[in-house]
């Protein structure tokens, strides 16, 4: 199985996400790393490629909505 570590690694796997139609989202959320979101059935996953690694988390269950934002803001409200 292929490794794409690292920033190197970046492009090769979003060619890898566009040859199988699997949409995706890029962002940068701190100065070292790139993090690529991505959907599959049952799970949303998220891989992170810094300069010398990659991590990745895998969200996996309901995904549920509600249109009810008390829990939203109880989960605020219990921030530092």
């Amino acid at each position: 199985m292929k490794k794409y570590h690292g920033i190197n690694g970046l492009l090769e796997f979003c060619t890898l996400l566009q040859s199988k139609n699997i949409h995706f989202n890029m962002n940068m959320y701190s100065a070292d790393s790139i993090t690529v979101t991505l959907t599959l059935v049952g799970a949303r996953v998220e891989v992170s490629f810094q300069q010398n690694g990659t991590n990745y988390s895998v969200f996996e269950g309901s995904e549920a909505t509600s249109s009810d934002l008390s829990m939203v803001l109880k989960m605020i409200a219990e921030e530092n």
